[in-house]
């Protein structure tokens, strides 16, 4: 059993509707060989010793808990992460405990009230769209890993169908909905200091429910015209003495319909 430091993130979103979010991320250096295989495990007891279910999802970085055992207060949960790689090898993430005390108790319950709400929000003043989580971890691309920046280690080429410019196989988990409502927007047109005519920005501010979290160079695909945009910058409101992020705000720019990005298929329906 390892619980060594390979989860660098993880937290658990209680969500009594559509079902508890848990979320991680692995150290951007860790690198054993694929394929990943995550179990999200579920103990009333502190040391795991009895596993009341488990859920596998594969190689993805979330999982949703939708058994609907944790209703109320009367049970208290432990989630945690298990993580097989190609190798064998079994990696586990420290527990995360679901409301041990009183205290704790009316904290997670004001949160996940808050994030209803959010939900709501976007759901009727909203819009649909779907995430591209850029990978963060594991095997290089063989392709194109060969042509880096030596300064930054950011590819230099952009495969398309391969990493699409990101150095890592795949390149984007498979696409995940999610929602916003737009806050602002700005389109702006300059020279280009290059000389290379007009170079157009087109920015959105968008306010999100706090899961799925999103990063930075993460991927939003818009539901309304299929325009693809990049995220620039995000703040993340979490709720006061727990982990529970509650919201996000986030700047996108659009991405240029030549970029191959485009090239990525996500699904019509948000049913499916």
């Amino acid at each position: 059993m390892r619980y060594s430091q390979v989860f660098s993130k993880l937290f658990m979103v209680p969500d009594f509707v559509r079902g508890h979010f848990i979320q991680w991320e692995l150290d951007p250096f860790f690198n054993s060989p694929r394929p990943y295989d995550f179990v999200l495990q579920v103990s009333q007891t502190m040391d795991f010793s009895e596993i009341a279910y488990e859920l596998a999802v594969g190689d993805n970085f979330f999982a949703v808990d939708r058994s609907g055992y944790k209703q109320s207060w009367s049970m208290n949960y432990n989630y945690r992460v298990v993580l097989t790689t190609g190798d064998g090898e079994v990696y586990y993430s420290t527990p995360v405990l679901f409301g041990h005390t009183n205290t704790s108790q009316r904290k997670f319950s004001m949160a996940s009230e808050i994030i209803r709400k959010e939900l709501l929000l976007c759901r009727f003043a909203g819009h649909q769209a779907w995430l591209l989580k850029r990978k963060t971890y594991g095997v290089q691309s063989a392709q194109t890993s060969v042509y880096l920046d030596p300064v930054s280690g950011v590819p230099i080429s952009d495969e398309r169908n391969v990493d699409y410019g990101v150095g890592l196989d795949g390149g984007y988990f498979s696409p995940v909905a999610c929602t916003y409502t737009i806050d602002r927007s700005t389109a702006d047109k300059q020279t280009d200091p290059a000389g290379i005519g007009v170079k157009e920005t087109t920015d959105m501010m968008v306010r999100m429910p706090g899961y799925p979290l999103v990063d930075c160079r993460d991927i939003i695909c818009t539901n309304l015209d299929g325009w693809r945009y990049n995220i620039m910058a995000k703040d993340t409101v979490f709720f006061p003495g727990t982990g529970i992020p509650i919201s996000q705000k986030v700047t996108l720019r659009l991405i240029p319909q030549t970029d191959t990005i485009y090239n990525i298929e996500i699904p019509v329906n948000f049913n499916e």
